[in-house]
């Protein structure tokens, strides 16, 4: 990119800071002839103090004099550049460049290789390197120390142990002075070992400083400054020693400082518009208007008086705008960066003054702000602005957040340094200020655009071939172009991969909207139109996807009424690729459904008459031509959209439908005013687009007849469209069998200090959650489902996979920072919270069925280290626990680990104890043999301890069943007798070689008349009708002992008993 007309290398820092340079080196052919080009890359014969020789140091590296050479702080015998960035680095200016050596030029077919030295000092730590204009660019991340400073020492640079007088409140009155006023100075100066002296010094329009004392009264010390001519720029600042000789200044740089006042010139406009007046050193004026420096990023210092009467010190203003605006003077526009204890409005640190002549950018701009619906809105103002040269005293525009903090603030919860992208053409530098010599300094204007003009597409992956046309303009420190490049290899992609790969990196719904919105209001100056710039990109904080943002508008309305109703050539009749993404049929009806949209609520006679009229008033331009043009244009674009189409139900020809499924799939048309397809009751659908006409949308069933009525929402949310469908559902409501709460944290541990860094408010109260579960094996459909009691949630359209585990969160933000980002989240309480002392919880299907009914507690038997010790309620075996025993308290358990563990619930069977799933004679041994042990592992019962509680437990709860149950049939009967006797076992006088199902019912591993007399003595006998007595049954078994064990089989399932015979 870029043109070859200079041959040099470019040094910059990406954002603010100081860094040292030595040794710099770049050899042409360095395997073979290793020519140097660089004339000065080591400083030794350059002067302490001052700029390099052969270096050109400009903009935010050079014009605030304090990149010089400096003694090396490592080896006094050498000589270093400190390299001092007050802003980032950029394309054409605003670096420090050297020329090539006796005439060297870059040769393209030849390797080079670049070296230097340099340590980090401050700021920034992020050094470009490119040979002119994008050859072998890189940026090379410094190193920084791990630990800064010294914590706990006395500090070993820049300590002090006298730092004289400080100050606060310094004011001048009048704000504006008349010819014959004097103007008295006052400012509040503190010290702790007292205030000897306080002086005043003041200069006019830049010529020699004028000292005066300033007395001390009422606290304040005060000085007075004579009468001067009107229209004179005054500067002042104030100087203070304390008792012990220390000096200070206030403005801390003195002489340089921002503190001015400046006699009535009768420029203001006080009535119906806001006044902004700069103050700036005519010196400084004059230097940032000339030729070579109206590109500088470098601030220059200056006081702002906001209608005549709030007054700004010590602001720092530079020009604003491309190459071509800087270098227009009726259009050259002013940034102003205020202090960061007095924002402007109280909100603003950067100030930004549109001067364009011609004013429409704030009607297209309250399109924007009406239109909203994803648009991005600019709350600009009007005002009239008297600035340091006269003949640009005017109305101007105000443009306020613009894309930085504050503008994406309002728009997230938690931003964090949002990367913007701005495409931009190359403004390259063309002469020099001395014609034929590459040294001297590079005119500003003319400019060229050649090699200097992109297509979002890919560039490959190095960031660096997209960073002088795709500056960033936020998230400096960060240089993230990794969204960028993905989405720039989307846009090189074709057909259906073009679609989809479009899907994941942009919000194709806001970009098409965005575009629709750039054809109405009809300017020609942004990309897909004239030229590849005026278009901003930011990566939205919630979904990584790029937002698209229409830039710099002072060429709206200007496209002819019938232009193409999308941009398809630019003026060099190149195609751009926006237009093929707006061509695929899904997003081209999105196109129309804005346009239409738009069209007919914000572009109309109606509604823009008052507003192009007050506009107009307060910028003093006719606005009416501009309202006439838009409103031609949307007719003419309203007349260009696809023909209407009824919406309606396709599926199964709108006949009645019978399933078995708990919800159903239903496809349908509707024309490109269709935004949202809801339910009768307001839940709104999820709709998949297939085409241009055709839709898709699940809609959830309750068991019996379900009357489906649709309903078609336009942008306004105003009913375009409705239909309905008989589907009758034949099976019970998956959601009720199927949907479970596995987890609680009703009592969460309070938040940690790094917690509160992160969430300064947040409370323990905000981490509660409730987790829930899909046991069984097919998808459940969550729609509607609700939380009617102890918590108000409704479930979202959203459905639930087998197994899957989501939660329910009192506080996103807060669930996110404790448990990460890896946990579904379904929504936030509506309203309530879990209470800390044990509440009833109840879950409703959409019909109003109780899906799960039950109360929790925080004392035992329920698990008391759930109630603020720091774990959770955890249900032990939510898939074989019915929902009337979520009530019993030994089906919870606290969980193991603090904290919880949403997100992963174990689908673990209670009393399993083998872990094959089922719960059978096996698993009683294995109680029996733990229960010597004390192992906690056979704590059914939840009681703290293990014994034969435990196994009455298992007997009576989880089989169902009693003592003396053999086969595990669910009965104690004379088959269970017949059944261990035909083992030989009793009383057979060999120790511990007894089981449950051999007859060992009280865990000593012997079947002896112990274990009969337990038996009956806990009841629970059955009478078999078919035996005549229980001797005759064990008689017959001995007897016949082999045919007995053929006819007798049982096997128990985690569903219950099962006895095959």
């Amino acid at each position: 990119m870029g043109t070859d007309l200079f041959h040099e290398l470019v040094l910059g820092l990406l954002n603010s800071g100081e860094v040292l340079i030595d040794d710099i080196e770049v050899i042409k052919d360095p395997q073979g002839d290793r020519i140097s080009v660089i004339q000065n890359g080591d400083f030794q014969a350059d002067v302490i103090g001052q700029p390099p020789a052969k270096w050109r140091v400009i903009g935010t590296h050079g014009d605030h004099g304090k990149t010089v050479v400096t003694t090396d702080p490592d080896n006094a015998e050498n000589q270093v550049l400190r390299l001092t960035a007050t802003g980032p680095t950029e394309d054409k200016h605003n670096h420090a460049s050297t020329t090539f050596a006796a005439g060297e030029t870059i040769d393209t077919r030849t390797e080079y290789s670049i070296s230097f030295r340099a340590k980090w000092l401050s700021g920034s730590n992020q050094l470009n390197t490119r040979l002119y204009f994008n050859y072998l660019q890189r940026t090379f991340l410094l190193n920084v120390p791990d630990q800064w400073g010294t914590p706990g020492e006395v500090n070993s640079t820049r300590v002090a142990s006298n730092t004289g007088p400080t100050y606060a409140g310094l004011l001048h009155s009048p704000v504006i002075p008349q010819a014959d006023d004097s103007v008295s100075i006052s400012v509040r100066a503190t010290d702790l070992h007292g205030v000897s002296t306080v002086k005043l010094w003041y200069a006019a329009n830049g010529e020699g400083w004028t000292e005066t004392p300033m007395t001390l009264s009422a606290g304040r010390y005060q000085g007075l400054v004579p009468p001067h001519p009107p229209g004179t720029a005054v500067r002042f600042y104030v100087e203070g020693q304390d008792n012990e000789g220390a000096i200070t200044f206030f403005p801390a740089t003195g002489a340089e400082g921002g503190a001015f006042f400046e006699i009535e010139d009768y420029r203001s406009n006080l009535g119906k518009l806001h006044n902004l007046r700069i103050i700036m050193d005519p010196r400084d004026v004059a230097f940032m208007y000339r030729d070579i420096n109206r590109m500088s990023n470098d601030r220059l210092p200056a006081t702002v008086v906001y209608d005549e009467r709030d007054i700004f010190y010590d602001v720092g203003v530079r020009l604003k705008g491309s190459a071509f605006g800087r270098n227009n003077d009726s259009v050259a526009g002013l940034s102003i960066r205020f202090q960061p204890d007095q924002l402007f409005r109280g909100v603003h640190e950067t100030l930004s003054i549109e001067r364009a002549g011609d004013r429409r950018e704030i009607v297209a701009k309250h399109m924007l702000n009406h239109a909203a619906g994803g648009l991005q809105s600019f709350y600009d103002d009007i005002a009239h602005v008297i600035t340091p040269r006269d003949q640009d005293t005017g109305i101007a525009l105000f443009a306020m957040a613009r894309t930085g903090d504050v503008y994406f603030e309002s728009l997230y919860e938690d931003p964090n340094n949002v990367s913007v992208f701005n495409l931009e053409l190359l403004y390259s530098p063309r002469q020099t200020i001395e014609p034929r010599n590459p040294e001297s300094p590079k005119r500003n204007f003319p400019y060229t655009h050649d090699r200097g003009r992109t297509e979002i597409e890919d560039l490959g992956s190095s960031k660096e071939t997209y960073r002088w046309n795709f500056q960033l303009r936020g998230a400096r420190s960060r240089d993230d172009y990794e969204p960028l490049i993905a989405a720039a290899r989307a846009f090189s992609m074709e057909g259906q991969a073009l679609e989809n790969a479009v899907s994941k990196t942009i919000d194709v719904d806001q970009w098409m909207r965005t575009f629709a919105m750039l054809s109405l209001n009809g300017n020609d100056d942004v990309y897909t139109r004239l030229w590849e710039h005026n278009f901003r990109m930011y990566v939205a904080p919630d979904t990584g996807k790029l937002i698209a943002v229409p830039w710099d508008l002072d060429r709206a309305f200007r496209l002819a009424r019938t232009a193409t109703p999308w941009g398809t050539l630019n003026n060099a009749n190149q195609p751009n690729n926006v237009a093929k993404i707006i061509e695929r049929p899904i997003f081209n009806r999105l196109f129309w459904g804005h346009i239409v949209d738009i069209a007919n609520n914000t572009a109309t006679a109606e509604y823009m008459t008052p507003w192009t009229e007050h506009l107009g008033k307060l910028a003093g331009q006719n606005f009416t031509g501009i309202r006439d043009h838009l409103v031609a244009r949307a007719d003419w674009l309203l007349e260009q959209t696809p023909a209407p189409l009824a919406f309606q139900i396709t599926t199964n020809q709108d006949n009645e439908i019978v399933t078995d499924t708990a919800s159903f799939q239903l496809t349908g048309e509707g024309w490109v005013d269709v935004r949202e397809i809801r339910l009768s009751d307001g839940t709104s659908l999820p709709v998949t687009w297939l085409d241009e006409r055709s839709w898709q949308t699940v809609v959830p069933l309750s068991p019996g007849t379900n009357k489906i009525d649709l309903v078609a929402l336009n942008h306004q949310h105003e009913i375009v469209g409705t239909d309905n469908i008989t589907i009758v559902m034949n099976t019970v409501n998956p959601v009720v069998e199927s949907l479970r709460i596995s987890e609680i944290n009703y009592h969460p541990l309070a938040p940690s200090n790094a917690e509160r860094l992160l969430i300064p408010d947040v409370i323990a109260d905000d981490f509660e959650f409730i987790e829930i579960l899909n046991i069984g094996s097919t998808p459940i459909d969550l729609t509607s489902v609700r939380f009617d009691d102890g918590i108000d949630f409704t479930f979202p359209h959203e459905t639930l996979a087998p197994d899957e585990v989501a939660v329910v969160v009192r506080n996103a933000k807060a669930f996110v920072t404790r448990y990460g980002d890896e946990i579904r989240i379904l929504g936030k309480f509506a309203s309530g919270s879990l209470r800390k002392d044990g509440e009833t919880l109840r879950v409703s299907a959409k019909d109003g069925t109780a899906i799960l009914d039950f109360a929790y507690d925080n004392f035992a038997p329920w698990p008391t280290a759930a109630a603020g010790q720091g774990a959770t309620l955890e249900i032990i075996d939510v898939r074989h626990t019915a929902p009337l025993a979520f009530q019993t308290p030994h089906r919870w358990q606290a969980s193991p680990q603090i904290g919880g563990t949403p997100g992963r619930h174990e689908l673990n069977t209670l009393g399993d104890l083998d872990g094959n799933g089922q719960i059978g004679a096996d698993d009683l041994n294995h109680l029996c043999e733990d229960m010597s042990l004390n192992r906690p592992s056979i704590d059914l019962n939840r009681d703290g301890r293990a014994n034969r509680l435990d196994l009455e437990f298992m007997v009576a709860d989880l089989l169902g069943t009693h003592f003396g149950d053999a086969n595990l049939d669910g009965t104690f009967n004379s088959a269970d007798m017949v059944f261990t006797m035909l083992e030989n076992l009793y009383e057979d006088g060999i120790a511990n070689n007894a089981a449950w199902t051999t007859g060992d019912w009280n865990c000593d591993g012997d079947f002896d008349s112990e274990d009969i007399v337990e038996v009956f003595k806990r009841g629970g006998y059955t009478e078999t009708a078919n035996a005549s007595s229980l001797l005759s049954l064990l008689a017959s078994a001995r007897t016949d002992d082999q045919d007995k064990r053929s006819k007798i089989n049982t096997s128990v399932d985690h569903e219950g008993v099962n006895t095959k015979q």
